[in-house]
């Protein structure tokens, strides 16, 4: 996986993996909507685990065909 960071606020945690061997897999093995289920929509189910004081948005994802995985968190302390 290579990751870019991306410039957020104190709250924030905001970065962009540019490449994910995830995708890599799963498009070689032709299983991509198996891939998007198995790793890309458990991101958010893992972030509620942490609590409700985190958020995860996610635009785009690697498995989808887009050039990037956009994630950005954001804490609700200090808004």
């Amino acid at each position: 996986m290579e990751i870019e960071p991306v410039p957020g606020t104190a709250n924030q945690l905001n970065f962009n993996v540019t490449k994910c061997g995830y995708a890599e897999l799963y498009k070689e093995w032709g299983l991509v909507n198996l891939g998007l289920l198995f790793h890309c929509s458990r991101d958010f189910s893992m972030i509620r685990g942490f609590g409700s004081d985190i958020s995860l948005s996610r635009t785009k994802t690697i498995m989808e065909g887009h050039s990037i995985c956009d994630f950005r968190f954001e804490g609700a302390h200090g808004k």
